[in-house]
């Protein structure tokens, strides 16, 4: 809270509470009061007045400037107070007749008055039915001759914009005829000119490399005659290595195959013996298997006796062991002994089968594996044969290529040299021809572009003429029939209806009036702009601007608002002193809560202030407590 607010604030309360200390003392004691008060608010001003100063230098030293609420009269860089009485706007309800005086709509009956409050709908006045008749009559006769007149309008537009741009099409093609053959001439003209001077670079570089390659024998080495040669005779180097290899692999077959027939001829013979060992031992194995199944099988088996009763073989019985029993199981031991014998002596001769297999397997293998060398030494001989074939059919083709490529040298070198003057007098005569002809071209292209220049400057004046008309047309045609349709809609009940709910400010015509024109038939008290006005100092208005942010306190709620107009002249004579400019700040009041005639302190905020929302509301109600105190 600054100073100024803290000051009227105090007085204030000092006022109030006088008032109620002594309603009824006589004036000398009111005068002593006074006296009294007055110094009591100096008492209290000072220390605030020295707190202040202390605490604007801390202010200064730690944000570089001072931001201070004060009235009309504080320093350029403080906040602007002020305060006023609120004000509430108007809206108009206006009627679009389209009317002269002679075809006004009349005024039967009013049924509003001002001060009334109204409701969407309601009815205000009622027209004449000779008046509405006589205005629609008329109207639609305007609408007819309106829309006829929209639509020559149209039309004129259509087939003018067609003749412009038939118009704009002839000039411009005139300037792009121009501009095509001139660039088609010049660029004719260019490339004779570059063709020629190619043929000359092109004659001086194919010299150039075909007398330093036959000078120098070049044609050798871009053939690769030594590479090529070389190469032959690697490959053919190869070619008598791989059959010399073969040769001797050859030879290693020969002797180990003479060196493993007669083994592998013993290992066949020691095959079939054991084969045919092991078969025989596979019969002994066989029969002594099967007597042992039998003589088991025939120890199981019950016996009859003589009476022909079925007798349990002792084995089976459970009773003590006979004599006759044991000497079966004796035979049966000595046949499992022969089984296991038999058994082995087929196992034995498998063995034996498998290892002397195994042993031929490994000959043969040996076998394979030189043959299976022979077989691709034979192989790399044949390809190196290739290799050595390629080789000598590419040099042979290389020698030929190049024998022909230095006798096509010296052809083509002597044609050139021959021609070369030839080509000369062509590039100077291309030269000359472009100097001249281009001076006739530009001559030419320039006067041709001169017919084009203004056809797109003309066509859209055209048009936008055309356009002109019609949208003339259009508009007197909607505003017209817009009218036509309001007062027909007015005429089917005579009357004109409230289109606002609110409380209204001026009726403004009277039974046997006449509307016509653009009439404004009543106003309504607009609550939802809200406006208040404060007196700035002349020395101060110039700080002020449309669009200023300003804080506003009304009965201790706080309102945001902007300033909407500043007064373009002074409220008041005199010195410079104590001239002021009346500012109108709009209030934002999102609640609906205020109306007009509320006492309103306005603080008014300058681009860049700095805010501080509790103090602004503090200088505020400050303010507004002194006011209420002095009143």
């Amino acid at each position: 809270m600054s100073l100024i607010d803290r000051r009227f604030r105090m007085a204030g309360l000092l006022k109030e509470k006088w008032k109620e200390f002594c309603p009824h003392k006589a004036k000398w004691m009111k005068v002593t009061a006074a006296v009294f008060v007055l110094a009591l608010v100096c008492a209290i001003t000072v220390p605030i007045v020295y707190a202040n100063a202390e605490q604007n230098k801390n202010a200064e030293k730690e944000n570089g400037s001072t931001l201070q609420a004060s009235g009309t009269d504080s320093g350029q860089s403080g906040l602007i107070n002020g305060s006023g009485v609120t004000e509430a706007g108007t809206k108009d309800q206006i009627l679009e007749t389209d009317l002269a005086y002679n075809l006004a709509l009349v005024v039967e009956e009013v049924y509003v008055a001002s001060g009334d409050t109204v409701s969407e709908g309601d009815a205000l006045y009622k027209f004449t039915d000779e008046s509405l008749s006589a205005a629609i009559a008329w109207l639609e006769k305007e609408q007819a001759s309106d829309k006829t007149a929209l639509d020559t309008a149209r039309t004129d537009y259509d087939a003018g914009v067609l003749k412009a741009e038939y118009q704009r099409q002839s000039d411009r093609m005139q300037e792009t005829t121009a501009e095509l053959t001139y660039n088609a001439e010049t660029e004719a003209l260019a490339q004779q000119v570059e063709s020629a001077a190619k043929a000359i670079a092109g004659a001086d570089e194919k010299i150039a490399s075909y007398t330093e390659k036959l000078e120098n024998n070049t044609y050798a080495s871009e053939y690769k005659l030594d590479e090529l040669l070389e190469t032959q005779t690697e490959k053919g180097s190869i070619a008598s290595d791989k059959e010399n290899a073969l040769t001797a692999r050859q030879s290693s077959y020969e002797a180990a195959k003479a060196e493993a027939d007669p083994v592998i001829q013993a290992l066949k013979q020691e095959i079939a013996s054991c084969q045919q060992q092991q078969e025989n031992a596979q019969g002994v194995y066989d029969d002594a298997l099967n007597a042992l199944f039998a003589a088991v099988l025939e120890e199981n088996t019950q016996q009859p006796d003589v009476s022909g009763n079925t007798v349990e073989s002792s084995s089976l019985s459970g009773n003590t062991v006979s004599d006759n029993q044991v000497s079966t199981d004796a035979d049966l031991k000595l046949l499992v002994e022969n089984v296991k014998n038999a058994k082995g002596t087929v196992e034995t001769l498998e063995a034996e089968y498998e290892a002397r297999q195994k042993e031929l397997q490994e000959q043969n293998a040996k076998l394979k594996d030189l043959e299976t060398e022979v077989l691709n030494a034979e192989k790399e001989l044949q390809t190196a044969k290739l290799e050595y074939q390629k080789a000598v059919n590419a040099y042979n083709q290389a020698y030929s290529a190049c024998s022909q490529a230095t006798e096509k040298a010296k052809t083509e070198l002597e044609s050139l040299q021959n021609n070369y003057a030839n080509l000369t007098a062509a590039y100077q005569e291309a030269l000359i021809r472009q100097i001249s002809q281009n001076l006739s071209l530009k001559e030419s292209y320039d006067g041709s572009m001169l017919i084009g220049q203004n056809a797109d400057t003309v066509y859209q004046l055209t048009v936008a003429s055309l356009q002109k008309a019609v949208d003339a047309a259009q508009e007197t045609y909607d505003q017209v029939t817009g009218i036509l349709e309001r007062i027909s809609s007015i005429a089917e009940t005579g009357t004109v209806t409230a289109e606002y709910d609110g409380q209204l400010t001026d009726v403004a015509y009277e039974a046997s009036d006449r509307v016509f024109g653009s009439a404004v038939l009543v106003s309504y008290l607009d609550l939802s702009d809200i406006k208040v006005s404060i007196s700035v100092a002349q020395d101060r208005i110039a700080e002020v601007a449309v669009g200023d942010e300003a804080r506003i306190t009304v009965s201790g709620a706080s309102f945001s608002g902007t300033v909407s107009e500043i007064a373009g002249q002074k409220d008041s004579g005199g010195s410079v002193s104590s001239v002021n400019y009346t500012v109108t700040v709009a209030i934002e009041d999102e609640s609906g809560s205020l109306g007009a005639g509320y006492q309103a302190a306005v603080i008014l905020m300058q681009p860049g202030a700095v805010r501080n929302p509790e103090s602004d509301s503090a200088a505020a109600n400050g303010r507004n407590e002194s006011s209420a105190a002095e009143e």
